[in-house]
């Protein structure tokens, strides 16, 4: 199998349907949902063809992602959000540059059209699951750590200091849904 997609989720149903729609669900890949515990009703989900995986409790989405990474068996391993979603043709493109290097890198659209173009310059600054394309061999054991609210970036800058090939595509691949009311990020700059 090419790609693992993994997907935390927590509420919002309506952006997570956008997200799962998003998908190119025809493509060699596997996805992979973790529930974080969500009250509103996400039903919905058991309707894609995904690895479903429900908490009764919200834990955190750093538990949510360790839990999928450990499930993953694509070549490469690949970040969403739930309130995010991607550009399904453009991924289907940025999918046919996965040929073996450790990370292949995805230009990222924000709201009010903003692009974040990826580079060797910025990677860091960038430093997120939908950033880019990881092979599950550099990943191995890394995993995010649960009690950190921005786990992704812990989780990134570890593997990004392991030895590792690097793509720049500059394929807008995906849309972050920033700044969005109520989001972590938000949350951290608003309270």
């Amino acid at each position: 199998m090419k790609l693992s997609i993994i997907l935390p989720v927590y509420n919002l149903p309506n952006l997570t349907k956008r997200a799962l729609d998003s998908i190119p669900f025809d493509e060699d890949l596997e996805v992979i949902v973790v529930n974080d515990g969500s009250t509103d009703d996400m039903s919905f989900i058991k309707e894609y063809p995904v690895k479903y995986i429900s908490y009764d409790e919200n834990v955190n989405v750093g538990h949510a992602r360790n839990i999928a990474l450990n499930e993953c068996r694509g070549e490469y391993i690949y970040g969403l959000d739930n309130d995010d979603y991607l550009y399904t043709e453009e991924f289907r493109e940025a999918m046919k540059e996965l040929d073996g290097t450790d990370m292949v890198f995805v230009n990222v659209k924000v709201n009010g059209g903003f692009v974040l173009e990826l580079n060797e310059q910025n990677k860091h600054h960038y430093c997120a699951f939908w950033s880019k394309f990881v092979r599950r061999d550099l990943i191995g054991n890394t995993r995010c750590l649960e009690a950190q609210e921005l786990d992704d970036y812990y989780f990134n800058e570890e593997i990004m200091k392991k030895p590792h090939t690097e793509k720049y595509t500059g394929i807008v691949a995906y849309h972050y849904n920033f700044p969005r009311e109520g989001s972590i990020i938000w949350k951290r700059n608003h309270l």
